[in-house]
């Protein structure tokens, strides 16, 4: 396992010989923790120079022989944007998956709904203006962190802002296929 130094707040990167490599906030570890929310970035191509990803939430329920989760996340279809949320197994098998990174823990079962409800709020309205799949991804946690699923004095922006950087950093992983993938703990 990877340490890499993390103070407790998201965004105040400190430098570690721990972590030479990344200059990140957080923890890399091997395993999907069942309750905890997750950014997930996919590539959307090989070009190391190309610095966007694909952005998604994945909701990580259980553990096992299958680990599964649920996936939610707008893609492009022709000239619009249609809503494709639904379960997931093998998240981190994921063929274009660069990194996950772990923005929430410890989410009971019995708000799964609820949390769903709050990602999925304005699904109705992403051909109404200028989305792209992390401004929905980022609107969906700006209403997470209001209703206190997520760290009630998390900037967003800085947010957006260190997962970009994680997403760079093992974006060159993620073409070679390196495996695992990383998941990474922000909190």
């Amino acid at each position: 396992m990877c340490i890499i130094s993390f103070r407790r707040s998201y965004f105040g990167p400190t430098m570690s010989s721990d972590a030479p490599r990344l200059d990140l906030i957080g923890r890399v570890s091997g395993s999907l923790q069942p309750g905890a929310l997750y950014i997930l970035l996919d590539l959307r191509s090989a070009d190391l120079n190309d610095t966007t990803f694909h952005w998604a939430l994945y909701l990580h329920k259980s553990n096992g022989l299958h680990p599964k989760g649920y996936k939610y996340h707008i893609k492009t279809l022709g000239e619009g944007w249609i809503a494709d949320h639904g379960p997931l197994s093998g998240v981190t098998k994921s063929f274009l998956l660069v990194c996950l990174v772990r923005i929430a823990h410890d989410i009971p079962a019995s708000q799964y709904e609820g949390l769903a409800r709050l990602i999925t709020l304005a699904d109705d309205h992403i051909n109404d203006g200028a989305i792209t799949c992390r401004v929905w991804t980022l609107s969906a946690l700006e209403r997470l962190r209001g209703a206190r699923f997520i760290q009630d004095d998390a900037d967003v922006e800085g947010l957006e802002r260190e997962v970009k950087r994680i997403g760079n950093n093992y974006r060159a992983g993620a073409v070679q296929n390196e495996q695992p993938r990383p998941i990474v703990d922000l909190y």
